[in-house]
C-alpha cells in the first residue's frame, strides 16, 4: 500500500511538471505570435503564470527555452501543412485551393516561422525541422500537380518545380505582404496568376 502511494505521488509530480513545462512553452509561442521574437524570461514567466525560478527547473538557460519552444511549435503545426484533397479536381480549382492553403499557413504560422528561422541559424536541430517541413510541402506540391509535371523529363521537371515554387517560399510571402500592405486578396490574385502561368504552360508541354 505504501509503495503504491509513493508511486502515485511521483506520477502526480511528473504530470504537474509536464503540464507546467508545456505551459511555459505555450507562453513562449503566444509571445512569438504577438510579435516579440526575443522574449525575456520575465515575460515568459508572467505569461505562463509561473516564477522565473520554476522556468529554470525545466530549462537549463534561456537559449534552451527558446530552442525547445521553437521545436515544440514546429511539431505542433505539422498537421496544418497537409493539403486536403491532393490532386483532386480540375486545374483551376486545384490552383486556387493550393494558393488558399498556403496563404492560410502563412497567416497562421508567420510569427512562429520568423522565430524558428532566427533560431535555426545557430541550431542544427531546428534547421533539420525546417528541412523536414520543406520536404512535406514539396511532396504535396508535386502530388497536387502530378498531372502537369508527369510529361516532363527530370531536368525540365526540376526547373519547372523550382520556378513555380519560388513564389511560395516564406521570404516571398513576406515580400508580398509588405508590398501589398497585407492585402490578402491581392496576394491571392498574384499567386494564382503566377501558378496559373507556370503550370498552365506545362499543360502545353512547355516549362515556364
Amino acid at each position: 500500500m505504501g509503495g503504491t502511494g509513493h508511486t502515485g505521488r511521483a506520477d502526480g509530480r511528473s504530470l504537474r511538471r509536464a503540464r507546467n513545462r508545456d505551459a511555459v512553452l505555450d507562453a513562449v509561442i503566444e509571445i512569438f505570435e504577438a510579435g516579440d521574437l526575443d522574449p525575456s524570461v520575465d515575460a515568459v514567466a508572467e505569461r505562463a503564470g509561473v516564477s522565473n525560478r520554476s522556468i529554470y527547473r525545466y530549462f537549463d538557460h534561456r537559449d534552451h527555452l527558446m530552442r525547445a519552444a521553437v521545436t515544440h511549435a514546429m511539431r505542433r503545426v505539422i498537421p496544418e501543412i497537409q493539403l486536403d484533397g491532393i490532386g483532386v479536381g480540375p486545374f483551376d480549382e486545384r490552383v486556387q485551393r493550393f494558393v488558399d492553403h498556403r496563404l492560410q499557413m502563412y497567416q497562421r504560422l508567420a510569427p512562429i516561422t520568423r522565430a524558428a528561422k532566427r533560431a535555426a541559424q545557430s541550431e542544427p536541430i531546428i534547421a533539420e525541422e525546417f528541412d523536414a517541413g520543406r520536404l512535406v510541402l514539396r511532396r504535396s506540391f508535386l502530388d497536387h500537380f502530378a498531372d502537369e509535371f508527369a510529361p516532363l523529363g527530370p531536368a525540365e521537371r526540376t526547373r519547372a518545380v523550382l520556378t513555380a515554387e519560388l513564389a511560395f517560399q516564406f521570404e516571398a510571402f513576406e515580400f508580398l505582404w509588405s508590398s501589398t500592405n497585407g492585402q490578402v486578396p491581392e496576394m491571392r490574385a498574384i499567386l494564382i496568376d503566377h501558378l496559373t502561368v507556370c503550370l498552365g504552360r506545362l499543360r502545353t508541354s512547355t516549362a515556364c
